[in-house]
């Protein structure tokens, strides 16, 4: 449309001051509060504009002096990015219109409104912002409708504000299409968080903050989200604030959602389905929730005997401490049957339901479980008939004096001890998960669990830190069992303690391999510092490990690596052995990377480092320590070198000998 316009500033041709295509494409889009702070322009492309060169005026803020709290009087205020190419402005509450950059608005009664401000520029264009302000009364839901206006008939929404209106529970809503406006320290409001049949983002990363820090202040919580693990995996949130550990089964088609007996909320509820939706997870609470709500199927024949099969799972949980409480559902709460009979109440429907949430979140005397101060083990990595000590330590949060606790440790190898503190060694090799259990005179338990490793002398523990991509976990598994190496993958997280590795670990060898791009972190260096500072003997290999690392600056690299200089990602096409070194004099090893990026590595030696190989400059890129640190380290490839032996046997020399061992198997049985 505009050939003869440089592409951008600078562009050949460009004269200062001379608008171009960038300028256009930047100064037509549409003005979004979404993107205002957290992209350059704040606006969204809007191609028509750019070729009929309109520019929608530029509004800097616009925002109110309150966006929450009581009923109350707000005052709004907006600014332009550029005030002389705007006609006109003002402020639309509903059918109320103020002109101006400022105006105000009373809140007589509780509420939530979406104000909007608009500029009108000298060639017609419109921009509008959206500023959303809330009055409520302490103890009022704040009821936050992330549904997307999805409909089945009638608004999703409609399905939980019905039983709210029908149970008398107060309630105002907010629309979560618009910047919510919220308060992180308003914590006398609960917020009930419904994302209806959520198919794509459950909650952003900016509302998983806002609800983590409103419940840090002490908020509660409703957060009915299905499709949660689907979409966001179990991540920070997931984990640490609703309380998920995992899942039997996502998107799972429910016939029947069946409350828990005894439970504060669900004790005596069976619900059938309202609408079909196929979005129910069926997840694993962790140790400190309690599962409100599970499923069943219906495979009841018309007349006939009812058949009904419980799953597994839950597919709501409770969690309340002493700073916050939460409820979560895992499956649409529109999927939940609502009916409602005033003369005949149901405890069968919604809003039975939605009264007993409410009152569990608000119920100032709700007696609350247990609180697990310490669960520790004195090993984590141990060898069969090792004496381990157990010990663990909680307190009841309830402000009531002597109330008793009890305690069990289950080994999770048959035994367990109803002592807080207790010695015990496992008989055989495996993976333990030993588990603290405490509960409370009223039966509230909760629970911790460890994971203590037992092993056989000569097993190695292989660190599997390659980032996934490309996963390399599965070639080492092959090797290791081709040299019949006994070994047990584990994670990282599963060798770190805090400020080093985990007890135990310095008893047994470690190949910690980073793979293509992995490295190692902070908890990482220090979990691997620890390691060797107590004489443990590790294997690292990755092209990546010095990538994040200084060793002008990083102390780990120079006094544990034993590298005090580096040129990054060289790269090379043979591996070559080192005269007089008993692992590779006389090797010559040509590369085979594949799929694999060649990111080798030129290493500075530093002292008690000895050079393994040398790259295709000559400089060292895998080196060993035998004297302070007992550390191999290769800063290359390791699954680049082809599994070949070094050199083929004559025809009919083996006389039914094995093969040689591959160049693989020659270094790590070295």
């Amino acid at each position: 449309e505009y050939p003869d316009l440089p592409q951008y500033p600078g562009a050949p041709g460009w004269m200062p001051g001379q608008e171009t295509i960038k300028d256009i494409l930047l100064k037509s889009g549409d003005p979004l509060p979404d993107l205002m702070g957290t992209t350059t322009t704040g606006r969204r492309l809007n191609v028509a504009n750019a070729l009929n060169r309109v520019y929608p005026p530029g509004i800097a803020y616009a925002g109110a002096d309150s966006t929450f709290g009581k009923p109350r009087k707000v005052n709004f205020e907006a600014r332009l990015e550029n005030p002389g190419s705007v006609a006109q402005c003002w402020w639309q509450f509903g059918d109320q219109k103020v002109y101006g950059l400022v105006a105000s608005c009373t809140f007589e009664r509780e509420g939530s409104l979406v104000a909007w401000f608009y500029a009108q520029g000298i060639d017609g264009s419109i921009s509008k912002a959206p500023v959303q302000v809330t009055a409520a009364n302490p103890g009022t839901i704040v009821y936050v409708d992330d549904t997307g206006a999805f409909s089945i008939g009638l608004p999703v929404s409609i399905l939980w504000m019905l039983p709210a209106l029908d149970a008398q529970i107060p309630f105002v809503r907010v629309d979560s299409r618009y910047p919510l406006g919220l308060s992180t320290t308003a914590v006398e409001n609960p917020i009930f968080w419904d994302t209806g049949f959520t198919r794509f983002e459950v909650v952003s990363p900016w509302d998983q903050e806002f609800l983590a820090s409103f419940m840090d202040n002490g908020g509660r919580v409703f957060f009915a989200a299905p499709d949660y693990l689907g979409d966001m995996g179990l991540d920070w949130f997931g984990t640490d604030y609703l309380h998920i550990d995992g899942a039997y089964g996502l998107n799972v088609e429910i016939d029947i959602y069946k409350g828990v007996e005894d439970d504060p909320i669900s004790d005596g509820i069976g619900l059938e389905w309202m609408v079909k939706t196929r979005r129910d997870d069926l997840i694993a609470p962790d140790l400190l929730s309690q599962t409100i709500l599970t499923g069943a199927w219906d495979f009841t024949e018309p007349g006939g005997e009812p058949d009904i099969m419980d799953l597994p799972g839950a597919l709501g949980l409770r969690h309340a401490n002493d700073t916050y409480r939460i409820v979560y559902l895992s499956c649409p709460w529109s999927s939940l049957m609502y009916e409602h009979d005033p003369n005949n109440p149901s405890t069968n429907s919604t809003p039975y339901l939605l009264t007993k949430i409410y009152e569990y979140l608000m119920d100032d005397e709700l007696m609350l479980p247990p609180v697990i101060d310490k669960a520790e083990a004195s090993l984590y990595f141990a060898k069969p008939g090792q004496v381990i000590s157990f010990s663990g330590d909680a307190h009841d949060p309830n402000p009531l004096i002597g109330r008793m606790l009890s305690y069990e440790w289950d080994f999770d190898d048959g035994t367990t001890t109803d002592k807080p503190n207790a010695m015990h060694a496992y008989a055989e090799t495996g993976v333990y998960r030993p588990t603290l259990w405490v509960t409370n005179l009223e039966g509230d338990t909760v629970g911790a669990e460890l994971q203590v490793i037992v092993l056989d002398t000569e097993t190695i523990v292989f660190v599997d830190d390659d980032e996934g991509e490309p996963d390399t976990e599965g070639y080492w598994d092959w090797l290791l069992t081709e040299l019949r190496k006994e070994h047990v993958i584990v994670e990282p997280s599963d060798v770190i303690a805090a400020g080093g590795a985990k007890a135990g670990l310095e008893q047994f060898r470690v190949i910690w391999n980073c793979g293509q791009f992995g490295s190692l972190d902070d908890a990482e260096q220090d979990a691997v510092a620890n390691y060797l500072d107590q004489g443990g003997r590790l294997f690292l290999s990755g092209p990546e490990v010095m990538w994040v690392l200084d060793p002008e600056k990083s102390e780990f690299a120079r006094n544990y690596l034993h590298v005090i200089g580096k040129k990054d990602d060289v790269g090379t096409t043979k591996l070559w052995g080192v005269p007089g070194d008993p692992i590779t004099d006389g090797l010559e090893i040509a590369l085979a990377f594949g799929e694999f990026v060649d990111g080798t590595d030129s290493l500075d030696l530093g002292p008690g480092a000895r050079p393994v190989f040398l790259n295709d400059a000559g400089k060292p890129c895998a080196l060993r320590c035998d004297d302070e640190h007992r550390l191999m380290f290769f800063a290359f490839m390791f699954e680049a070198i082809p599994l070949e032996s070094p050199r083929e046997p004559e025809a009919g020399s083996r006389n039914g000998e094995p093969p040689p061992p591959t160049l693989p198997e020659i270094l790590l049985g070295a």
